[in-house]
């Protein structure tokens, strides 16, 4: 962690700036690292959601002082494919988009679909 300039909850949602995006980078690293050495943490953090966000956590603060905010999912799929078919993540349209005035225009899956894989 550098003291220099300490970090703050607000840096997590920091997207431009890649000195306040790297610690996110880092404890990730860690993170993938400790699991691919660890079977019993590799199977924790697959069983749930809680347990993964406290181990990712952990090694956030390790590297910034301060803990992820509390509205950030951790969520581990196992690589199989059937596994990561039973994850789907969307990203909604905001209001304005689906505002009754504006234009019809139906989203798609490919705009929508953000989950690390597109299944078709």
């Amino acid at each position: 962690m550098n003291n220099d300039n300490p970090m703050t909850d607000n840096d997590w949602f920091d997207t431009i700036n890649e000195t306040k995006k790297q610690p996110r980078r880092d404890a990730a690293d860690e993170f993938l690292e400790d699991i691919s050495k660890d079977p019993g943490l590799r199977t924790r953090v697959l069983k749930s959601d809680e347990e993964a966000r406290k181990e990712f956590t952990a090694r956030y603060k390790k590297a910034t002082g301060i803990d992820i905010p509390p509205e950030v999912r951790v969520i581990c799929v196992d690589p199989d494919l059937a596994e990561r078919g039973k994850l789907v993540v969307f990203l909604l349209p905001t209001i304005e988009e689906t505002d009754e005035n504006a234009p019809a225009i139906r989203p798609t899956w490919g705009e929508g679909w953000i989950a690390a894989w597109q299944p078709y």
